[in-house]
């Protein structure tokens, strides 16, 4: 009894350790981990089944694959910091830290659950008809989150680059705003325009 609650504090002194340094990010890191985990291991038992051979240059190959997978979650991170760093610069705060790396992190899971998912189907044990939809379902979701999240991440570039032309526009002493300039320009353009028509039906002439 005291191994047992031995063993739970040092899994919750992990956890909250991982929780202080990673926050939201945590549960998503343990979930990738340990899908990782299970999957390398059903992949193992499933290549029986498979007729398969299973050499060291397969093994870590493998291996390889899953640390990669961690390094795309740190990319998704390295994102966050800068979309943090670019948002606090025009004066906008995320509510959320690390969606990206979060994001990321649930596409991958939902990959792995479906090999393990394929890994076990395929060791003869039958799985519910309803668990690889569903998953998938949930990793369309996420697909959808990363779409609308390139397109927040556009207008506020967006809105980033109004604001830098309007600042410059007023250290130069111009005082001309985004809209008068795009106005100004217009009128340029259709002067122009007029012009050319002139010279092609030889107005200019007269």
């Amino acid at each position: 009894m005291e191994q047992a609650n031995y063993i739970k504090a040092i899994f919750t002194a992990i956890f909250a350790f991982l929780s202080a340094l990673l926050g939201v990010l945590a549960v998503p890191v343990i979930l990738l981990v340990a899908c990782n985990l299970i999957d390398y291991m059903t992949g193992l038992m499933a290549s029986k089944y498979r007729a398969e051979d299973i050499n060291s240059y397969k093994s870590i190959r493998g291996i390889f694959k899953k640390v990669s997978m961690w390094l795309l979650v740190v990319v998704g991170a390295i994102i966050d910091e800068m979309l943090l760093y670019a948002s606090t610069t025009i004066g906008w705060k995320s509510p959320v830290a690390f969606l990206i790396a979060c994001v990321v992190a649930m596409w991958l899971i939902c990959n792995e659950i479906i090999s393990i998912l394929e890994n076990i189907q395929d060791m003869g044990v039958k799985i519910p008809a309803f668990l690889q939809p569903l998953v998938k379902h949930i990793r369309s979701q996420v697909e959808e989150q990363i779409n609308t999240e390139k397109i927040e991440e556009k207008e506020m570039q967006k809105e980033q680059d109004v604001q830098e032309v309007e600042q410059e526009n007023v250290e130069e002493g111009t005082g001309e705003t985004t809209e008068e300039i795009t106005e100004n320009e217009g009128i340029q353009i259709s002067n122009d325009v007029i012009d050319e028509r002139r010279t092609h039906y030889g107005m200019d002439r007269i």
